[in-house]
């Protein structure tokens, strides 16, 4: 059976560091990394969030 996969917007992906949406945005992120999903990103979302996950990374700043 073909995994259903899911694409991904950047507010999903900015949902983890944010208080309000991290539950459900860290949920989906740990169920990708279980192979429960596969992820789906176009070239212009992972061309916005590159630099928000290096200053994250800077930062100490986590996700899933």
């Amino acid at each position: 059976m073909k995994k259903l996969r899911i694409y991904l917007d950047t507010s999903v992906i900015g949902g983890c560091f944010d208080h309000e949406f991290a539950p459900w945005s860290n949920a989906l992120l740990e169920d990708f990394l279980a192979g429960s999903f596969v992820p789906v990103l176009s070239q212009l979302v992972a061309a916005e969030i590159r630099p928000a996950l290096s200053d994250s990374t800077r930062s100490g700043s986590s996700m899933p």
